[in-house]
């Protein structure tokens, strides 16, 4: 079964069931913010996309409260509480980890399970007149709807969406300014709002703000027309993933479990799902790699504060000292003057201020608070070492 784990994330492709980066990056910022409580930019973007799909009016079972009400009930008996819990963690040890083989049948099988890769999608039939003035008239019912949950400043300017006539929506040009000023966080591809194959969601896009990095390769993703239901399962099973597949080492065994994984989730399709454990292996990296961060630059600190050195020439007899193979590409750039990786900025970002006068272990403490603070508030990734082996 070798050679049989992924080594690049799947392409798009061309049937509404694309693998691209920002179907990620709804999983990043649009869900994890709400538990974690990170940056208000990204809880902005999670509350954006709830109420846009609140707004659609798509039918799903709420699962965050279901999961809720199972450790609610658990509070009863809590030394029963403990007592599943461990049982609980034995039973997944016996279906999930290292030690678990799965056979190449095995593998099959999970793939037959699978939703297709391909799903048609028409993208050439386009609306009757008639049809996109209904479409327009809906759109405009979302815009207000949102308006009204954005801000209770609305709720004095604006009548319930079927308080309007078709006049009176005409005339307000079916509230396109609060798309066209950013103010909903989200419009209708002006394109895609007249073909025939699509559902209202699908011609949704997120409005890709901070010089259009905010949604990595959005348009690419957009492009893929996934269904609501299709996102959903994406994102769930990404939650699902680092629950049960814990172990450092990502080898065959853990992307056959990956792909275990995904067949409890409906739509998800076997591109969908390699691209999700290549993304989830990926951040696992970062998350290691991460950790050095600290350590490299507080080296670089004690030469730059202590020993008056600049940065290039510190940076340098950081490189010698053969310490940090995981920067090891990216020191060899920047000392031959290729800015890619930022090294000199994230020094000034987290150490270039901390005085030579303050104590190693302290200046240490002191970098460590600020790679997590500038990471945590960065759409920039922190990972710039050579690929594991």
């Amino acid at each position: 079964m070798e050679g049989m784990l992924p080594s690049d994330p799947p392409g798009s492709d061309d049937d509404g069931n694309g693998t691209n980066m920002w179907t990620g990056q709804k999983d990043k910022l649009a869900l994890d913010p709400c538990v974690s409580g990170d940056t208000n930019e990204n809880a902005h973007a999670c509350t954006s996309l709830t109420a846009v799909h609140q707004v659609l009016e798509e039918s799903t079972n709420n699962t965050v409260h279901a999961v809720d009400m199972g450790i609610v009930t658990r509070q009863d008996d809590p030394l029963k509480a403990s007592e599943e819990d461990i049982n609980q963690h034995k039973d997944e040890q016996e279906l999930w980890g290292p030690n678990v083989q799965t056979s190449q049948d095995d593998y099959f099988d999970y793939v037959k399970q699978l939703s297709p890769n391909s799903r048609r999608i028409d993208k050439w039939s386009l609306l009757s007149h008639d049809e996109m003035i209904e479409v327009k008239e809906r759109h405009a019912g979302y815009r207000i709807r949102f308006c009204k949950m954005l801000n209770k400043e609305f709720e004095d300017t604006m009548k319930d969406p079927a308080e309007y006539s078709r006049g009176e929506l005409l005339k307000e040009n079916y509230f396109l300014r609060y798309e066209r000023d950013e103010t909903l966080g989200w419009y209708f591809h002006p394109v895609h709002t007249w073909l025939a194959g699509l559902n209202d969601y699908q011609k949704l896009v997120l409005v890709n703000h901070d010089d259009s990095t905010e949604f990595l390769t959005r348009d690419d993703y957009h492009s893929c027309f996934n269904t609501y239901e299709v996102d959903e399962d994406y994102v769930k099973y990404c939650e699902e993933l680092p629950k049960k597949i814990k172990w450092s080492k990502m080898d065959n065994t853990a992307f056959f479990q990956a792909l275990k994984i995904a067949t409890n989730f409906r739509h998800m399709t076997v591109g969908l799902a390699q691209f999700a454990y290549m993304e989830y292996v990926w951040d696992l990296r970062e998350i290691s790699r991460l950790k050095e961060w600290p350590y490299f630059l507080h080296e670089i600190w004690k030469l730059v504060a202590k020993q008056k050195m600049n940065f290039n020439d510190a940076l340098k007899v950081v490189y010698e000292m053969d310490m940090f193979h995981s920067f090891k590409f990216a020191v060899e750039a920047e000392l031959n003057g290729d800015k890619l990786f930022g090294l000199e900025y994230r020094f000034s970002m987290c150490a270039k201020d901390i005085s030579g006068d303050v104590e190693e272990g302290k200046a240490l403490d002191l970098i460590t608070k600020a790679v997590y603070r500038v990471s945590s508030h960065s759409d920039h990734v922190w990972v710039c070492g050579e690929e594991d082996g």
